[in-house]
């Protein structure tokens, strides 16, 4: 079979759909498209009134971007996971244990899904080991490593209602990368609302320093052309200014940096400020309450500072 809007083949169609009183039983039913190959076994108990599902189903190789020529949703999105996933109980608490693999990274994971209701949920845990998230978002300014594990409670409303989801969360990272930027023993917990992440506390250590922040982050959308844009409140201790990413082009200084800070904007035109406690820059002592601000608009940084300093050589 072949069709031409949209675009696609199946080439092999396999197994044996039966029903026995009211249990619809799909025995090794196996598919294979041009790009991509499925296999489902199972039944679905009771599948004409309440329905309780008992099935399995496995891919060598599922290609996303095929799919997107009849899923909308997965248009673009260049990538070829195996899978494996179990699925089982009644639609209203329906068990998922899964497992992906693809270029992006790896992810296992233990879900309840509530199927039966007119806005479908999922919670549980996620394992996540190297999952790079641009290609999913179709944004390579999305680049990321995420290692860890990810516990949510999401709403899944249609996308007139706000979709993707809506719901909380809370992270446990090892060792994270994102935006350009690296961080390690990242605990996080929050809420998502559509697009926007609300931080309620994260906890991170980064560049030789610990932090603390909480506030409200909107990834980069590709679709909607609109960059990351962050609203940040937090406090840092022990920053060495020397250990920065070097597309800060903050000056590369000895220093021991404790502070209370703002952070607002995008990678483009970002500004913050800062509140010192006592510090180090260059053998120098900033005295507490000295402020300082940054600004980073067009790639121009500037900097200004006020406050008292003792033993500046």
């Amino acid at each position: 079979f072949r069709a031409s809007d949209p675009d696609i083949a199946l080439n092999d169609l396999s197994g044996t759909v039966s029903q026995r009183d009211d249990d619809l039983y799909l025995d090794e039913i196996a598919i294979r498209t041009a790009e991509s190959s499925l296999r489902v076994d199972g039944r679905i108990v009771n599948y004409l009134e309440e329905p309780v599902v008992e099935l399995s189903a496995s891919s060598d190789k599922l290609d996303v971007a095929e799919m997107g020529r009849v899923f909308p949703a997965a248009e673009g999105i260049q990538l070829q996971p195996s899978f494996q996933l179990k699925a089982n109980g009644p639609l209203g608490r329906l068990g998922l244990d899964f497992g992906i693999r693809s270029s992006a990274g790896d992810v296992d994971g233990q879900l309840t899904a509530n199927l039966a209701g007119e806005t479908p949920r999922v919670a549980g845990v996620l394992n996540l080991r190297a999952v790079d998230l641009a290609p999913v978002v179709r944004n390579p300014a999305a680049a990321s490593d995420l290692t860890g594990t990810l516990r949510l409670d999401l709403a899944l409303p249609p996308s007139e209602a706000g979709g993707p989801a809506v719901g909380t969360f809370a992270a446990r990272l090892p060792r994270a990368r994102a935006a350009g930027y690296e961080a390690g023993d990242v605990r996080a917990n929050g809420r998502v609302d559509g697009m926007r992440v609300r931080l309620a506390e994260a906890t991170a250590r980064a560049y030789g320093a610990t932090a603390r922040l909480a506030g409200l982050i909107v990834p980069a959308s590709e679709t909607r052309g609109t960059p990351l844009t962050v609203d940040l409140s937090g406090s840092m201790a022990g920053l060495d200014l020397r250990r920065l990413p070097a597309d800060l082009d903050v000056p590369r200084a000895v220093s021991r940096l404790d502070f209370d800070f703002l952070l607002a904007g995008t990678l483009e035109a970002l500004r913050g400020e800062a509140r010192l406690r006592e510090s180090m820059l260059v053998g120098a002592t900033l005295a507490p309450g000295t402020m300082a601000s940054f600004s980073r608009e067009r790639g121009v940084v500037g900097y200004t500072a006020q406050g008292a300093i003792a033993g500046l050589d």
